[in-house]
């Protein structure tokens, strides 16, 4: 079990033992507005994986457009 108390946007990737988490500024539009990305990968717990179960599970969690007026 892993309790993340900052959940700053942009700290970067994060590896846990449940997968590779990314929360990054992805890409910077004009000096005003930033989109924003955070999504985790999650890794199988067991090997081998059994048959019609997904080898990696993708989650989105945060999408989003932050301007400044």
């Amino acid at each position: 079990m892993v309790n993340r108390l900052d959940n700053k946007a942009g700290s970067g990737i994060h590896v846990g033992p449940s997968g590779v988490e990314f929360n990054e500024r992805v890409l910077a539009l004009g000096a005003n507005a930033e989109a924003r990305f955070g999504a985790s990968v999650g890794f199988p717990r067991q090997l081998p994986v059994v048959e019609g179960q997904q080898l990696f599970n993708w989650d989105i969690h945060r999408l989003g457009l932050k301007t400044r007026w």
